[in-house]
């Protein structure tokens, strides 16, 4: 028996046995429990004397507490049922349904973000009313839409969220309403932010409502997005609602991925990610190895607008890169960025922070510190709990 539990099979299934055996936290019979402690055997080469036998007999009996619970339910100390903790904990990892609390907790207390001329802002980010709103009324929504498009692992869900909340600051907004942007009024919606018509259109189609508008509109609206994309200055006289042959069917369908009200649309905004997601093949990225690249930036408070003047002292943070997470971001964001690694890309560190993240939520996954210290923990944040 000793030596079967030096083969590999054969511990493996025995991680997962579930045993019957006395609790070790009853007082009762502690010394017939422990007695083998004191005498040579093959498991121990070295029994304990009587004076270390006594000294651990009565620390297990300061401990123990089997028989002060007083609960009808209770089992006997001798009828315990004993779970391996970590096959358990490892098993249930497998249900791929979070909780509130748990998108909760994919959410930095801290981020990064790049600003103009290469500077790199740090931010609080707190659990506001809008965040709490969201994820109450689209968690359901996200979960069946991870499980519809088998966003089944730490890794996936990690390079998902990683540019979700990157894209929705940090689970917030569904839409970008950004009129400035000469791409306005196809700018970005839902968990990945479709952005331009033909995407949108693209998961129409995929939805099996791209029926519905015809070949003459499709063709003025992409004509229309082509010519505000060659006349920035002056986009809106070709891109606007007004002039670009949107109908009304095609605005609803639009505002359906991402508006304003959380709650105009409980699928389309979860569910148009994850057609993004398979489109794109960011699973192709997300499923190659994992290797954290510890990176430290010089970063500052945002600039304050009353105070423009004062100068910020700039404080060293810390991110985690990884090569395939870069290329699942930059699938989304900008494909030509894949594969090259000097090519920048919108909002890369502040990605790498959320996926940072909800790998150390998701994951066992260590994180380097600047010593070469494993941390279960990305270095400089902390978990967000309730």
């Amino acid at each position: 028996a000793v030596t079967a539990l030096g083969t590999d099979a054969i511990r493996q299934r025995m991680a997962r046995a579930i045993c019957k055996f006395p609790s070790e936290w009853s007082r009762d019979g502690l010394e017939s429990r422990y007695n083998w402690l004191k005498s040579p055997h093959e498991a121990l080469t070295n029994p304990l004397a009587d004076e270390a036998f006594t000294k651990l007999i009565d620390h297990a009996r300061d401990l123990a507490f089997w028989e002060d619970v007083s609960d009808p339910d209770f089992p006997h100390a001798n009828e315990v049922w004993h779970f391996p903790p970590t096959a358990f904990v490892r098993h249930f990892r497998t249900c791929g349904w979070f909780s509130a609390a748990e998108f909760k907790q994919f959410v930095p207390r801290q981020v990064l973000r790049e600003g103009p001329h290469h500077a790199v802002y740090y931010e609080n980010v707190d659990w506001t009313v809008p965040r709490q709103s969201l994820i109450r009324a689209h968690g359901p929504s996200l979960n069946k839409m991870l499980r519809k498009y088998s966003i089944n692992s730490p890794e996936r869900v990690s390079s998902f969220f990683g540019n979700a909340m990157q894209e929705t600051i940090w689970l917030s907004a569904l839409h970008e309403n950004n009129p400035q942007m000469w791409y306005f009024p196809w700018d970005g919606r839902g968990f990945l932010q479709l952005t331009h018509p033909e995407n949108y259109a693209g998961y129409w189609d995929f939805k099996g409502i791209g029926g519905q508008i015809s070949t003459e509109t499709r063709h003025r609206i992409l004509q229309a997005h082509s010519l505000a994309n060659s006349h920035r200055p002056q986009a809106q006289q070709y891109n606007s609602d007004s002039v670009n042959g949107a109908t009304p069917l095609v605005i609803q369908y639009r505002n359906q991925v991402g508006d304003h009200d959380i709650n105009f649309d409980l699928i389309a905004p979860a569910d148009s990610a994850g057609f993004y997601w398979s489109k794109t093949g960011m699973v192709r990225y997300a499923d190659q190895s994992i290797r954290l690249e510890r990176r430290a930036v010089s970063a500052t408070p945002p600039p304050n607008p009353q105070h423009p003047g004062n100068g910020a002292i700039s404080v060293t943070k810390i991110y985690y890169h990884s090569g395939n997470f870069r290329d699942a971001s930059a699938i989304v964001n900008l494909p030509a960025a894949v594969g090259h690694p000097n090519h920048p890309f919108n909002g890369y560190v502040a990605r790498c922070v959320g996926f940072g993240q909800v790998l150390a939520v998701t994951s066992e996954y260590l994180f380097p510190d600047g010593h070469g210290t494993l941390r279960d923990f990305p270095e400089g944040y902390q978990p967000r709990r309730d």
